[in-house]
């Protein structure tokens, strides 16, 4: 498995294409952590989502007030 991973890595280097790789901690134990690296992954490439932080991430920005 690890070297068809590798194999597949450098095919998509070659390409210019991203890899991204989340292994079981990061997915369970810091996910927001994980979506957030994710989320800059993607915007370095164009997307131009915004990332929706749950209630109690400590990654979440600061949500502007809005006027009443």
């Amino acid at each position: 498995m690890r070297f068809r991973d590798t194999r597949l890595d450098a095919q998509h280097a070659a390409l210019s294409y991203a890899t991204f790789r989340a292994d079981w901690a990061s997915v369970t134990y810091r996910a927001c952590e994980t979506a957030r690296e994710f989320a800059i992954m993607l915007r370095s490439r164009g997307w131009d989502g915004e990332l929706t932080p749950c209630p109690s991430c400590e990654y979440a920005a600061p949500r502007a007030r809005r006027a009443s």
